[in-house]
């Protein structure tokens, strides 16, 4: 019976405990439910307001960074495609939440005094930027650019993704004008058809989850306060770091300056080292906590570091977290490169290391790592983050100075071309001047004053079927001269290309005999030349010379650069040449013609309109002397009878043949012409009636002499009728007539010639 009593007494409180737990649990679920909607409500404001702060900073450090750009705001301004798209392009690929960017249509107004404006749309955040220069004077007031953002990756970014979900419609308010889903907080919470199993079994578990929870969530957000206060400050300091480094000389950023603020932004970072990029070869140029000197003497070779996965990774520019410092550089390094940072530089008090490779334009130039000597988990994923934003923002720095140092020289290259240029048109100008003497050695002296790097030259002109030099700056031209070369004797091939010849000593030996190359080095011309620059000279097609423009101590001293001025120069001294060779024909033309008009086709002997010019300046001169002249008349006879027999083309030998032995009867002084068809005229000045009648009388007998045509002896005779200036007349008229009357007379008697006054 007590045994039942107390079975039932026990019951009974079990009961009553149940009810009153139960009871009691209920109004403490509906309490802890009322707490819990506070905490969801702060919740809800400490989310929005860290995204919406968070947004505004990178926001405002994007504008800061990519939006007061004098690259993107002269793209904007003048309208540049490809360097505005260079830039977005950039912007884009540093910033992985941004979905889309663009140039849209912008009413600055609208937006100013803010460089940008947030506004949410569909879901998704779009902002409008404007674009200034570097230093914000000026804006492009008509354009701006347009960028998309997930806002669920920068949830992500925040460690928030999991809890909070954005929605384009029927989501609670969130941040600018974003609406939230904030259901995985809620599910199998607020269920009403949950409440009898809530009541009889779930109120004091959901008691102590919801205690718990409670707890953990507090935690959380108070962890997340201090990583978001701590990532503030170092973005902070990152983004005073650089934007200092932008409005000041990008040059002047060194490699100590970088690791010192990477150490300092980057939470548990405490030493580490900068290994720059030379040539093939990785080496350190910056360290913080170890020895510079020592660690300068070591090199890594890239393609033995691509070579293994564990390196490969990061010189592509993934951030990476090294755990085992020891393991990595025994499997990368030789071993007495491993020892020697063991033992000399103590790497093994290395607990953990953080590596990003820092590339420009593609190519990797630096590795940039972080070490901490304490702990093997020092370092989070926020800080690897922050880590890879750092090696981006250095890669940008790094980028605009190589494309200002680009810039810069391509700007100092098109001053020097410039000027280069206008010396050569001058000294164009001046070669076609027709009162301009030619002078090879003056077109080589200024090809090697023009064209860089060039410090002597030679010129090789055609002549026949070999070159010869005919030209030298800084050689001995006489002895070179004696030097001939064939197209297979020359120290490149026989194309119109520009060639640098680096090797010429070496191919002179091959293709010269020992005669050329002695000559060669008694010119100078041996064993002195580091790097040649042939230029070809094109005429009609045909190369008919070559420039050597030559340089004495570095063989990479010519470039593209030197090459285009050098072939400018070539194409223009071609021009100079063509044109000259065209007056040259154009005059030669004009001495055949005025020698044509003056002379007779057949037997080149003065015309008879010529011969009345010179006739009468001999005539003018015995006057003004007060001496005789005479003029002497000569008819061929027998010429009719060759010409019907054997054709005008024995006639035709005949009269060329005369024409030559009169020309060798007479003084070189003395004028001849034919002035008919077997006629022919001569005036000599001075003498007296016997030299003259001497002249005639040889004159007759070279003409007598046969000559042989085609096999057949042809032969002729002379009469001459001498009229005497001034005894028979005093104009050439009347002298030239009374010649032909004493011509007549000659051949009536079958005299060899007369005199009109006989």
């Amino acid at each position: 019976m007590e045994r039942l009593d107390v079975s039932l007494s026990t019951k009974s409180l079990i009961i009553r405990f149940m009810v009153f737990f139960a009871v009691g649990f209920s109004l403490t679920f509906a309490f802890f439910t009322f707490l819990e909607l506070r905490v969801l409500n702060e919740w809800m404001f400490s989310y929005s307001r860290t995204f919406s702060n968070f947004v505004e900073y990178e926001v405002k450090r994007w504008s800061e960074q990519y939006f007061h750009n004098v690259l993107l705001y002269t793209a904007l301004a003048k309208d540049i495609a490809w360097l505005s798209e260079r830039e977005l392009t950039a912007f884009k690929e540093s910033n992985p939440e941004v979905l889309k960017v663009s140039i849209v249509e912008a009413n600055a107004e609208e937006i100013f005094p803010y460089p940008y404006r947030i506004q949410a749309r569909e879901g998704l955040l779009q902002v409008r930027f404007l674009v200034f220069d570097d230093a914000s004077r000026a804006l492009v007031k008509d354009r701006g650019v347009e960028a998309v953002i997930d806002p669920q990756l920068v949830l992500h970014r925040l460690g928030m993704d999991e809890v909070v979900e954005i929605v384009s419609q029927d989501g609670r308010p969130f941040a600018f004008g974003l609406r939230v889903n904030y259901q995985k907080l809620w599910e199998g919470f607020y269920s009403t058809g949950r409440l009898v199993f809530s009541l009889l079994v779930g109120i004091f578990a959901a008691f102590l989850v919801l205690f718990f929870d409670y707890r953990k969530r507090l935690d959380v957000e108070r962890a997340l306060r201090r990583e978001y206060k701590h990532q503030s400050q170092a973005l902070r300091m990152m983004n005073e770091f650089f934007r200092s480094a932008l409005c000041s000389d990008c040059s002047s950023l060194g490699y100590s300056q970088i690791l010192e603020r990477a150490v300092e932004v980057i939470p548990h970072a405490q030493g580490g080292s900068i290994l720059a990029r030379q040539g093939n070869f990785l080496v350190f140029e910056a360290t913080l906590g170890y020895p510079l000197d020592a660690l300068r003497q070591l090199r890594f070779g890239v393609d033995r570091l691509e070579a293994r996965p564990e390196c490969a990774a990061i010189l592509r520019g993934e951030p990476a977290l090294v755990t085992d410092l020891k393991r990595l550089l025994e499997v990368c390094l030789d071993k007495e490169v491993h020892q020697s940072l063991l033992q000399n530089l103590r790497f093994e008090r290395v607990k953990c290391s953080l590596s990003v490779a820092i590339g420009v334009e593609g190519k990797l130039q630096a590795v940039l790592i972080l070490d901490n000597f304490e702990e093997e988990e020092a370092f989070s994923s926020a800080e690897i983050e922050m880590l890879k934003l750092f090696a981006g923002q250095v890669s940008a720095l790094w980028t605009r100075r190589t494309f200002e140092e680009r810039l810069s020289f391509q700007t100092r290259e098109l001053g020097v071309k410039s000027r280069i240029l206008t010396e050569m048109l001058s000294f164009m100008k001046a070669l076609l001047d027709p009162g301009h003497r030619f002078n090879y050695a003056d077109i080589l002296r200024k090809a090697v004053e023009l064209v860089p790097g060039a410090q002597r030259g030679s010129l090789l002109l055609k002549a026949g079927e070999v070159f010869v030099f005919r030209a030298a700056v800084g050689y001995d031209l006489e002895k070179l001269a004696r030097v001939t070369l064939t197209g297979e004797e020359l120290s490149r091939e026989m194309t119109p290309e520009v060639k640098v010849v680096r090797n010429l000593d070496e191919l002179n030996r091959s293709r010269l005999s020992k005669e050329k190359l002695e000559l060669l080095a008694e010119s100078g011309r041996e064993g002195t030349i580091r790097a040649t620059l042939s230029v070809p000279l094109v005429l009609e097609g045909e190369i008919v010379g070559f420039f050597n423009l030559d340089n004495l101590e570095d063989p990479e001293a010519f470039g593209p650069g030197e090459i285009e001025i050098a072939q400018l120069f070539a194409e223009q001294i071609s021009v100079v040449l063509e044109r000259l060779r065209l007056e040259e024909k154009l005059e030669e033309q004009k001495r055949l013609l005025e020698h044509l008009s003056c002379h007779d086709p057949l037997t080149d002997l003065l015309n008879k309109r010529a011969f009345q010019e010179m006739a009468g300046k001999v005539l003018a001169l015995a006057r003004r002397e007060k001496k005789p002249a005479f003029v002497l008349y000569l008819d061929l006879r027998g010429f009719k009878e060759v010409n019907d027999r054997f054709g005008h083309e024995a006639g035709d030998a005949i009269l060329q043949v005369i024409a030559e032995r009169l020309q060798k009867s007479l003084r070189e002084n003395d004028v001849l012409a034919r002035v008919g068809g077997d006629e022919f005229i001569i005036v000599i000045y001075g003498g007296d009636r016997n030299s003259v009648a001497g002249i005639a009388e040889r004159i007759a007998s070279s003409v007598r002499e046969p000559l042989v045509w085609e096999g057949n002896v042809l032969s002729v005779a002379a009469n001459l009728g001498i009229a005497i200036y001034p005894e028979d007349a005093d104009t050439l008229e009347e002298l030239v007539r009374k010649a032909d009357l004493a011509m007549y007379r000659a051949k009536r008697n079958g005299a060899s010639f007369a005199f009109f006054s006989e």
